[in-house]
């Protein structure tokens, strides 16, 4: 008797726990074969996430069943504006070199990009582990080329670091906002993302909040026009953060920063361009592994000024 036939099918919320279980196995794989460390699982957290992208964009969240009910793999992608994003394609150990993920891959551009070839041009974009090179040639196929690393950068601070300088910056937390009635936040982060990101977001900036990362709108202290909006959680995780000027990048992460009890290590995703790079660097942080590559068919966020909060929604 041969084996069963894997097959594609949209994915429902049933799902979530298996397609998380794909993600660690495929990934701690991937690390051990190429002698990188095992991460800490926080399956929460990317139940979390996962549960989002279905419930924001089900048509572009699909399984690979492998005729029995069990789950091999699984991609899901979402569309912001005009650009269409692969934010998951995960198959197990086991199931890997049949094609499988070429397979999801065009079954989210179906269900997306080509859905909507009629309507507008649509970019196409991801994020891969650098020590991947299947997939950077798999997504290079489809016109996703390597164009920007980001490294994640870890570490605490250095307790001689110099003291950052006088602030141009006011930090207001969105909480605080909200609280007073200010009508104008949501318009207001949109205008940011439009100008740094590409695209508004406000599905995504519900998920922040929900997942208790502490908001905060940054305005210049001189004029009091707006300059950005940043995110941190009190683990040390920092993101994401986008402004308006390259020049005010470090000081919203400062902010950030020192918002929160110090944490025993800070996280925060650096594009190579960044602003941030070198201050953070000079501050304590450190290189984590190889970095992530955010490939696209062209465009992209404005990284020399915007941190993403994963490499899932960026």
């Amino acid at each position: 008797m041969g084996t069963p036939e894997v097959r594609l099918r949209p994915a429902r919320l049933g799902d979530v726990l298996s397609c998380v279980d794909v993600f660690y196995e495929a990934s701690e794989e991937l690390n051990a074969r190429t002698g990188q460390p095992i991460m800490p699982r926080n399956p929460a957290g990317l139940t979390r996430l996962v549960e989002h992208l279905l419930r924001t964009d089900p048509e572009l969240s699909f399984v690979a069943d492998d005729g029995s009910g069990g789950i091999v793999g699984f991609g899901q992608a979402h569309r912001r504006g005009g650009t269409w994003f692969l934010a998951f394609l995960f198959v197990r150990p086991g199931h890997q070199g049949q094609r499988i993920g070429r397979r999801m891959l065009e079954a989210c551009l179906r269900g997306g990009p080509i859905a909507s070839a009629q309507q507008r041009p649509v970019a196409l974009a991801v994020c891969i582990e650098a020590i991947q090179p299947v997939s950077t040639a798999l997504y290079a196929d489809f016109g996703m080329l390597p164009s920007v690393p980001i490294y994640a950068l870890t570490g605490e601070l250095k307790p001689d670091r110099t003291p950052p300088p006088e602030p141009r910056l006011v930090a207001v937390p969105f909480a605080e906002l909200v609280a007073a009635g200010a009508d104008a936040l949501a318009d207001e982060i949109d205008a940011v993302d439009r100008d740094a990101v590409g695209y508004a977001h406000q599905q995504d900036h519900a998920l922040w909040t929900a997942i208790d990362r502490q908001g905060y709108l940054f305005r210049e202290a001189a004029e009091g026009r707006v300059a950005g909006y940043g995110y941190v959680h009190r683990s040390g995780r920092i993101g994401p953060v986008a402004v308006v000027a390259d020049a005010w990048l470090p000081e919203a992460i400062e902010h950030l920063m020192s918002s929160v009890p110090v944490p025993d290590a800070w996280l925060a995703f650096v594009p190579g361009p960044s602003a941030a790079l070198v201050p953070l660097l000079r501050a304590g942080l450190r290189v984590d592994g190889p970095p992530a590559l955010y490939c696209a068919t062209g465009g992209g966020p404005a990284f020399s000024r915007y941190l993403p909060g994963n490499f899932a929604i960026v």
